[in-house]
């Protein structure tokens, strides 16, 4: 049985503590309170059932008639069973939990001719399809029926903020691509109900795996009185992607609550247009909005677990139906092709993202989930590209290599669903995600051997004969550091550089191996270097024994302060308080703090759901400096590649520490820092805060290949916006000046909370909530326990991250640190070996754009050609949120016979013009218009 996941790993899971029982687990049964169906079937002809059906509309619906009796409205049941496929429960459980829901869903389907279902999750048909193939049979009849509607699309309902542009790009190609082998058919409507928030370029990613249609449930229960504005609306990303969105609580809520709800569902007025964002001081209530839209689609069904609609709940919206208290069943599709009808009068909610003002802890709970997440999604793509790349140029195809990346990919987005990355599960879950992260490492470090150039083993020592392969995975193009891995259980090396083809060389210096006690976490023994990186290449360097001639830092020590100054910049630390008290960037000549940075800790408590939600005002309770303690500052590498200083903080109440380094490389711009957390700590929150002089009037946080704009004065914020004060990047936040002459990148390697306080950016480093419960196979093993017991709280532990300080100057769009920052996720492969290997893949050679706001993300096999050479799937995103001509330059060599533009399932699309340059009959250059942030993907064949 291929499986998305298994657990194998021996002893205790390494969150819970539990005795992992594979077998267990998968034999568990919830058991259905429902089976067998057939013993319903005649409900209806009950007096006491329809009695009881008759009581409860008149207790949810009849009494709150007067309320919304003048707007004629019409109700519709849209059938539906949420299913979280982990949270309280393990992933194993939720095989069982499939099996029952759709099982049951399918039954009704085939069994009464009106009932109609929408299903979302196309990963929980994979499963049937290979664990209970008797179910997976039976949905396949009713899908036959037109009646059990396959929407969504995603793999899995993820996140819908943290994974990356590239990680959406992928749950949609394989959730779609499931649908279309499998059924023959996509999904049109976008299904997300329950995710934490929603990024701005969702449209975007919808529209482009064929979508017209966005359901979610989840901003509706914003918190009052800061409600969003509107329930039928337009939703358009940055780069004009817009679907018609559906913004519906589940079950009869939206009825019962109409007080609430009601106001939110108005149209504007004919002839009239609203277009707007969170910069609108009141959009609910602008002149342009009329009438209600009186067509309410009742999403019904028990869920979160699954297991519905349940039979009762079937029966009684037959009843309700049969009665005409509802207009009658619809799918999802169904309902928003009707509704479709109003679509020149929807308000249209423009290029930002779909905020939801409570969880906003998620962004945080759980560092190394959310570290492990960057990790593999970066280190994917960019093995994916390298290897493609080659294929492409070369010719010769590594076998194999899309199955093992596509089924990497595989985990990679499971582990995005929206309970698991966030943070917001029980222990026993990370138990599986450890396992799946451990597997997965092993299968990419075979992945990546494979690459050209890393075919041998490291030799035993690094002298003479050693030679070095690297491989950039990024899109990045200059300098930057690289770590080499020694040889295990080699010497130490005397002082030596490495050589390129050239004969020019650089000095190494060898960094001591620092173990976690995590093994995800742990670093090796390493020699560390700057080189100038070519993007998405592979080339060989030698060692040389003895130093070479490079840029120089010099050292100034008082009995305060330590300075380090070198061609680039200045920077002074305290030696009384640990802080960076000044960096002066010398290339802009700019100051690029306006205070001194500083490691703050806040208690942090909330009524409810603490996993998810942060108090609103953590930063009334501030640790004091004897809660938060400073120990010391000192330097500890004074090498020729880079100067550390180490600074140690302590929370001497939970023996929680912080060791910070901060770096500065003599032959590189930048002030780059290293922190390791050994955190204890319950109920608090730390942040890394930076003062900016650039005293910026907005904040620009990358998104999944989009940016999000925030205003930084909170004072300035409209009363929607100010619930934006936990606000979600990927790898960078910029800040720049007013007048965009010059700014400040923060970019990071696997944080995503931070946030923005006029000239102040506080990065979310780790919090220490408790655990919700559990339930089902969960809840049944730790009854069983002899002695131990699961967390009470999450993140207690040891935690890593990197971050830099990137000051660049001239506008944000133009200012290079987008891609430095993807370097920094996906940093240089590198590896000792005997033998030289020259230049084996030189991709900027071959496949190049001349735009600078112009990325080439990433490039993979096209999946109807996955053995092909000649065949390669190219993916170029716009980076600067700005309209551009752009051109994709391509190698004669390479001789290029077609481009064509397809969509993220890899399907032929038109829906604008290719300029094809031709020379000697193959094509040297392609043209085009990019949006503001789209992604285009392009499948190019060679001869």
């Amino acid at each position: 049985m291929s499986f998305p996941f298994r657990s194998t790993t021996p002893g205790k899971g390494r969150y819970s503590g539990a005795i992992r029982d594979p077998v267990a687990e998968m034999a568990f049964d919830e058991g259905d309170s429902d089976a067998p169906y057939k013993k319903h079937a005649k409900m209806l002809d009950d007096p006491a059932v329809v009695d009881k059906f008759e009581d409860c509309w008149n207790d949810r619906i009849t009494k709150n008639r007067s309320l919304y009796e003048k707007e004629h409205l019409r109700l519709w049941a849209i059938a539906q069973s949420h299913v979280d496929i982990a949270w309280l429960w393990r992933l194993y459980q939720t095989i069982n939990k499939a099996k029952i829901t759709q099982g049951k869903a399918a039954y009704h389907v085939l069994a009464h001719p009106e009932f109609k279902y929408t299903f979302s999750q196309p990963v929980m048909l994979e499963w049937l399809e290979q664990v209970h193939p008797d179910v997976f049979e039976n949905v396949k009849k009713a899908v036959a029926t037109g009646r059990f509607d396959l929407q969504g699309g995603d793999y899995v309902e993820c996140d819908a903020k943290m994974p990356s542009g590239e990680s959406f790009c992928r749950q949609r190609l394989v959730g779609q691509r499931y649908y279309l082998e499998k059924f023959g058919k996509t999904a049109e409507v976008g299904w997300l109900p329950d995710s934490f928030g929603y990024s701005n370029n969702i449209p975007q990613f919808l529209v482009k795996s064929g979508c017209k249609y966005f359901y979610t449930q989840k901003i509706s229960g914003n918190w009052p009185p800061e409600a969003f504005p509107f329930i039928h609306f337009r939703w358009r990303a940055p780069d004009g992607s817009e679907v018609i969105t559906y913004d519906n609580n589940f079950q009869f809520r939206p009825i019962v609550r109409w007080q609430v709800f009601g106001k939110y569902r108005r149209l504007c007025e004919p002839g009239s247009t609203l277009t707007c964002d969170y910069t609108h001081p009141d959009p609910a209530s602008d002149p342009a909005l009329g009438d209600i839209y009186p067509e309410v689609g009742i999403m019904f069904g028990t869920g979160d677990g699954g297991h519905g609609p349940t039979c009762e709940e079937v029966h009684r919206m037959r009843h309700y139906v049969k009665t005409g208290k509802v207009a009658g069943f619809l799918t999802g599709k169904e309902y928003f092709q009707m509704y479709e009808q109003v679509r020149d009068r929807l308000p249209t909610w423009n290029a930002a993202d779909l905020f939801y003002n409570l969880h906003h802890g998620t962004l945080t709970t759980q560092g190394l989930v959310k570290r492990m997440n960057r990790h593999f999604e970066h280190l994917l793509a960019g093995l994916e590209t390298l290897h493609a790349a080659s294929a492409f140029i070369t010719g010769q195809l590594e076998p194999g290599i899309h199955a093992r990346i596509a089924k990497a990919w595989k985990k990679v987005l499971l582990l995005q669903f929206h309970d698991i990355l966030p943070g917001s599960s029980i222990p026993e879950v990370y138990d599986d995600a450890y396992d799946i992260w451990i597997e997965n490492q092993q299968e990419i470090n075979r992945v990546q051997a494979l690459l050209p150039g890393f075919d041998e083993e490291p030799p035993a020592a690094v002298d003479k004969n050693a030679c070095v392969v690297i491989a950039n995975p990024s899109a990045y193009k200059g300098r930057a550091a690289i770590e080499i891995p020694l040889p295990a259980g080699a010497a130490k090396p005397g002082p030596f550089s490495i050589v390129d083809a050239s004969g020019a060389g650089v000095p190494c210096q060898v960094v001591p191996g620092e173990p976690f006690d995590e093994s995800l976490l742990d670093r090796p023994a390493r020699a560390i270097a700057c080189i100038d990186l070519e993007p998405w290449s592979i080339q060989g360097w030698r060692s040389r024994a003895g130093a070479v001639d490079a840029p120089k830092a010099t050292i100034e020590e008082t009995m305060d302060a330590i300075a380090i100054v070198t061609s680039f910049s200045r920077v002074v630390v305290s030696k009384k308080t640990g802080a960076v008290e000044s960096y002066k960037d010398l290339a802009i000549g700019k100051e690029i703090f306006s205070r001194p940075s500083a490691i703050k800790v806040y208690r942090d408590w909330f009524s409810i759901e603490r996993a998810w939600n942060m108090s609103p005002g953590y930063k009334e309770c501030p640790f004091d400096t004897e809660e938060f303690t400073f120990v010391s500052a000192k330097v500890t590498e004074r090498g020729p590649v880079r100067v550390t200083i180490e600074v140690e903080h302590a929370i001497p109440e939970s023996k929680s520490t912080f060791t910070q380094r901060v770096q500065v490389y003599p032959a590189m711009p930048g002030l780059f820092f290293e922190l390791a957390i050994g955190w204890h700590q319950q109920e608090a929150v730390a942040k890394q805060c930076f003062s900016l002089a650039s005293n910026p009037d907005k904040i620009i946080a990358e998104g999944p290949y989009t940016t999000e704009i925030y205003v930084a004065d909170p004072a300035k914020r409209t009363h929607l916006d100010a619930q934006r004060w936990e606000c979600c990047m990927q790898s960078w936040v910029a800040c720049p000046a007013p007048d965009d002459s010059w700014g400040v990148a923060i970019a990071n390697d696997g944080k995503y909370g931070f946030d923005a306080d006029k000239d102040t950016i506080g990065i979310t480093l780790v919090r220490g909530p408790d655990y919700p419960g559990p339930a089902g196979y969960a809840a049944e093993e730790r009854k069983k326990r002899n002695g131990g017991s699961p967390p009470t709280h999450t993140d207690q532990g040891k935690h890593f991250v990197r971050y830099a300080i990137l000051p660049y100057a001239g506008p944000w769009r133009a200012g290079g640190f987008q891609k430095r920052a993807h370097q920094l996720n996906a940093p240089a492969i590198c590896q000792f070996r005997r033998g030289i290997v020259g230049k084996p893949l030189a991709t900027d050679e071959a496949i190049t754009t001349l735009s600078a706001n112009l990325e080439i993300a990433a490039m993979k096999r096209a999946e109807d050609a996955p053995r092909s050479p000649k065949v390669v799937i190219l993916r170029v995103v716009e980076q600067g949120r700005v309209k551009t001509r752009g051109k994709v330059i391509l190698s004669r060599d390479l001789h290029v016979t077609d481009v064509r533009l397809v969509d993220l399932v890899e399907r032929d699309v038109a829906d604008r013009q290719l300029d094809v340059v031709r020379k000697d009959g193959n094509i040297t250059s392609f043209s085009c218009d990019w949006n503001p942030h789209e992604v285009l993907t392009f499948k190019v064949t060679r001869a």
